[in-house]
């Protein structure tokens, strides 16, 4: 679920399934390496992981500046431990 902006409306009227895996599978890996999802997707990592990208879950809700700064953290992390 898109917690605001177009992407969801955009994804209906174009026809998608409104998913972490969708977006995944559009870029799949010969685009990306890894992926970020929310924790209410975590059911579809393995899917993700299927298409050869590796995915991390987190939280990604940012309401505070602590939140935010977080999760800059965590994507740095994930983003060095990508396997090249």
């Amino acid at each position: 679920k898109a917690f605001k902006g177009p992407t969801a409306k955009i994804m209906r009227e174009l026809g998608y399934e409104m998913s972490s895996f969708t977006v995944a599978s559009y870029y799949s890996p010969n685009l990306i390496d890894g992926i970020i999802i929310d924790t209410t997707d975590s059911d579809l990592a393995p899917r993700i992981e299927k298409l050869g990208i590796q995915t991390y879950v987190t939280d990604t809700l940012m309401n505070s500046f602590s939140e935010k700064k977080r999760l800059a953290a965590e994507v740095i992390q994930f983003a060095e431990s990508l396997q090249k």
